[in-house]
């Protein structure tokens, strides 16, 4: 029995009647301290009738997974040829698959999470291989796929199923997902990426700014994810917006960060936003190529002259 649950066999079934009229006491126990299924199998059924019966049931159980399977898919593939907002995306395939799921960017950034964990809670083992594996831990488990962009691995995609193995037929539903994902996100997907980043970077330079966190300890974060706004000098922009009203103001504030974030000269200073109480911070890192303030300075013309022409 030791080895049998240690080569991971679901049971043993025990045919009663010809050798045993009870199963042993002491073989009970010893399944109940290994969680293992002792099957008492009647006597009046021979093995083919029972093999019958488990072969009919696989079968039905299996032509049931792959209906369903076939129907998800057909689904999945009227999906993609539409095309939604990002998180309309997720939230669309989470419904198609059954599953809630999560997307984890290449730098360990939480791109989306439809599960009920904590964001902290999802890295458990990061850095993950590039390949489709289990990912389990006391509170949850996810079968993980790789979103793939060319050869290079951009992300994963968790999916947070109950089950505790999957046919391969199964698996390759999730395998298809996750290409799904990684041909509808392609280009935006890093810069949705990179929006996502700006957002939690721009909370940590809000604590620093207020004496909750550390110079180093931002630095650190940033190397985390992979900004290079700390490796040299930098410029700060300060963008105000006088409202009296609170509401208004962060509102337009906010608005003024996705201007910036969607400006095609700004976006090429690869500038970090920052909205705050006073207005929206804007750092840029200096290059060593020169001309970096005459570049700042067309950039922001360009920009606030687009915000004056559609006032």
């Amino acid at each position: 029995m030791h080895k049998l649950h240690q080569r991971g066999a679901s049971g043993l079934g025990i045919k009663l009647g010809r050798f045993w009229t009870s199963v042993p006491e002491a073989l009970v126990s010893k399944a109940d301290e290994l969680g293992f299924p002792l099957i008492e199998l009647p006597y009046a059924f021979t093995f083919s009738d029972q093999m019958n019966g488990l072969f009919n049931a696989e079968m039905r159980k299996s032509t049931g997974i792959l209906q369903d399977v076939l129907d998800k898919q057909v689904r999945l593939m009227r999906f993609a040829l539409r095309s939604d907002h990002v998180r309309e995306l997720f939230e669309t395939v989470s419904e198609v698959i059954g599953e809630p799921i999560a997307v984890i960017g290449s730098r360990g950034q939480i791109v989306y999470n439809g599960s009920e964990n904590a964001d902290a809670d999802l890295l458990a083992g990061w850095p993950w291989s590039p390949n489709g594996k289990w990912i389990k831990t006391e509170g949850w488990q996810a079968f993980g796929v790789p979103l793939m962009k060319s050869s290079r691995c951009t992300g994963h995609v968790l999916f947070f199923t109950p089950r505790i193995y999957l046919s391969a037929i199964e698996e390759s539903l999730y395998s298809q997902a996750a290409e799904l994902l990684s041909f509808h996100l392609n280009f935006n997907y890093e810069d949705y990426l990179e929006q996502s980043i700006q957002r939690d970077f721009g909370q940590l330079v809000k604590r620093h700014l207020r004496n909750g966190m550390s110079h180093e300890s931002l630095e650190s974060y940033a190397a985390k994810w992979e900004l290079t706004l700390f490796e040299g000098a930098y410029r700060c922009v300060l963008t105000v917006c006088s409202s009296p009203d609170p509401a208004v103001r962060a509102e337009r504030l906010e608005a003024l960060k996705n201007e910036l974030l969607s400006h095609a000269l700004i976006q090429a200073l690869s500038g970090t936003h920052v909205v705050l109480e006073e207005g929206v911070l804007s750092l840029f890192p200096e290059r060593d190529a020169g001309g970096e303030e005459e570049r700042l300075s067309m950039a922001l013309s360009s920009f606030l002259s687009g915000l004056k022409g559609g006032e």
